[in-house]
């Protein structure tokens, strides 16, 4: 017998892993190894509240925030110099026009009205006394007594005298302008400001601090800004309607005060993209004051066929602004939608939904496309 030929050491290990492999496959079949799916679950509904789009009358309305400012503002300043003699007025008080606020002292400008008078008493004396002097040479010049040279001169005095005149007129009226400016009246109805400068203290001329500021609050202003993209809509419906505009002041108690859109800029701000308007309020009840910020509202009348849901189950996302919409089957769709605007808890969309559809209203963090969802009772 020969003897037995030793393996090649490159065909051992093949041999090797050949039974392994066979004693693998057999134990396969009894092992605890598991099957692919083993233990999975399929995902629970989601508990959600929906509600329905419905179509309703809704106002047309732009919401912006705005700045009280006063109808008119005037800083009362100081045309003369001299002592500040009286105020008659106290901080706060609500001023009419004409009424006395201030007092300069008057004496040194009552001087120069008694001085130009003077002046134009005796300027007028001698001319009157040149004229007289004409007439009396021309009754001489007829009968050759008086030579024209001389009579010449005195048609010059006349023609001095009257210049004269005419000089001291100019200065009594300035005169009588600074005597009339040491005594300080409020230009307009207005509420005064703090003082600036009390009783006591010198005066001059066109100071840079005002003595006090008057603003007038009855009617008052309010300025806002809107997006250019609504300037056509607003533009097409004041054509044939005086606009409205409410405020609704922080904090205050009652009904807002309702004014009329009377200012549309005549540019848009390339840098913001708004457009500057302006409304007046009677402000009757002084609800509105100076510097106050107010969220404004411009009535632009009523969609009779708006299609409407409730804002919060309007979200947005990278494309815009989308909701989830529950399917018959009780599944969800994320559904793109254009939303025209909100009116307080309630968005209004053009593109996207039909009436009656129901959309959800909270719990969107957890939906997906095809999630089934458990409607639960709204409140």
């Amino acid at each position: 017998m020969k003897p037995l030929l030793p393996v090649p050491h490159r065909i051992a290990p093949l041999l090797i892993l050949s039974a392994l492999s066979v004693l693998g496959g057999c134990s396969g079949e009894t092992g605890n190894a598991p099957k692919a799916g083993a233990g999975a679950k399929s995902p629970g509904k989601v508990p959600v509240t929906v509600a329905a789009a419905a179509r309703k009358s809704m106002p047309v309305t732009l919401e912006a925030v705005g700045n009280v400012e006063p109808y008119t503002t005037v800083a009362i300043r100081s045309k003369v110099e001299g002592e500040l003699l009286r105020i008659a007025f106290r901080e706060g008080d609500d001023v009419t026009k004409g009424q006395r606020l201030f007092e300069i002292d008057p004496s040194q400008f009552k001087s120069q009205v008694r001085q130009a008078e003077a002046n134009l008493a005796r300027d007028r004396a001698q001319l009157e006394n040149a004229r007289s002097q004409v007439q009396r040479y021309e009754q001489l010049r007829k009968k050759s007594f008086v030579s024209e040279e001389i009579m010449q001169r005195a048609r010059t005095d006349v023609e001095v005298y009257a210049a004269n005149v005419q000089a001291d007129e100019a200065v009594l009226g300035s005169a009588r302008l600074r005597l009339a400016d040491s005594y300080i009246d409020a230009p307009i109805n207005g509420r005064t400001g703090r003082i600036m400068v009390h009783q006591g203290n010198q005066v001059k001329t066109d100071g840079n601090s005002p003595l006090v500021v008057i603003n007038q609050i009855e009617p008052i202003h309010v300025n806002f800004a809107i997006p250019e993209q609504r300037l056509a809509e607003l533009k097409s419906y004041a054509q044939s309607h005086q606009v409205a505009v409410s405020a609704e002041v922080a904090g205050a108690q009652g009904p807002r005060p309702v004014g009329e859109l009377r200012f549309i800029d005549n540019a848009v701000d390339t840098t913001t993209g708004t457009i500057k308007l302006k409304a007046t309020f009677p402000n009757k009840d002084r609800g509105l004051w100076p510097g106050q910020f107010v969220k404004v509202f411009v009535e632009l009348g009523e969609d009779q066929n708006a299609l409407t849901v409730p804002a919060k189950a309007v979200q947005t996302g990278p494309r815009g602004a989308y909701v989830f919409v529950v399917k018959p089957d009780q599944t969800v769709e994320m559904r793109d939608v254009v939303q025209e605007r909100q009116q307080g808890d309630e968005a209004v969309i053009g593109q996207g939904l039909e009436a009656d559809e129901k959309v959800v209203l909270d719990g969107q963090s957890r939906l997906v496309n095809g999630v089934s969802v458990e409607i639960k009772p709204g409140p």
